[in-house]
């Protein structure tokens, strides 16, 4: 706790589960008022102490991981965190003016699913990420004929990716790499135009790794198909 009614609890749990595995789970909380005090000078006029407004915050943090060991040495990562927040965005101070009513709240998601395994020669690696990200602007004094802004977006990312390595020699190895990802958003300031995005990556790689250089020559395919949702024709590009 501190100043300006700052509250700030943290509170985590790291637990094993198995004899090669382990979870933890952590939660974070912070508000303020944001009402710190400050010196409005101006010109030649007497110095005012004001205090600052519409800057308090309230946000929440909640993280999730865990983690397991295969017996045959391969392994399992899952993480995830989740963030809350509303916050008040303080204007410029115009004319002994400080009041303001802008607003602002986020919320967003991540998860990660990664399983890694080494087999000889070869090493695999797969990930899996989806992302959801949702933000609200609110200005309720801004000049429109609407009475005020209320913007939101709301953007979603699916990204999926696997990758092979094959060590040909104690020197050359041999790597194979595929990504795709899907991306979305939508916002109300666009009617019925809601961007939608997916990228496909390949890639062909030959290392050579000596004890003291390294070499690497690497093909790269890029494929990105972007549409605006609205039934119009959607734009492909390709780049080798």
């Amino acid at each position: 706790g501190g100043s300006f009614g700052i509250f700030n609890p943290f509170a985590g749990i790291y637990a094993k589960t198995g004899e090669s595995s382990f979870v933890n789970f952590s939660a974070n909380y912070n508000s303020t008022h944001g009402d710190y005090p400050y010196v409005l000078k101006n010109g030649s006029q007497p110095d005012t102490m004001l205090k600052r407004e519409n800057a308090d915050l309230r946000a929440l943090n909640l993280a999730l991981g865990f983690e397991t060991r295969f017996s045959d040495s391969s392994i399992l990562r899952v993480k995830s965190w989740f963030y809350s927040a509303e916050r008040g965005l303080p204007g410029a101070v115009i004319y002994y003016n400080p009041w303001s009513v802008q607003r602002m709240d986020n919320r967003d998601l991540f998860s990660n699913i990664q399983y890694s395994r080494t087999s000889g020669k070869t090493q695999l690696l797969s990930n899996f990420t989806f992302t959801d990200g949702y933000l609200r602007y609110r200005d309720p004094a801004y000049l429109n004929q609407a009475g005020g802004l209320d913007n939101r977006y709301h953007q979603q990312e699916y990204y999926l990716s696997q990758a092979v390595s094959y060590s040909l020699t104690r020197v050359f190895s041999l790597g194979v790499a595929a990504d795709a990802m899907l991306n979305t958003m939508k916002t109300v300031l666009y009617d019925h135009v809601d961007p939608l995005r997916f990228t496909g990556l390949g890639s062909l790689s030959l290392r050579a790794e000596t004890r003291h250089t390294e070499t690497a020559i690497t093909l790269l395919g890029s494929l990105i198909k972007e549409s605006k949702g609205d039934g119009g024709e959607a734009t492909t590009r390709s780049v080798l």
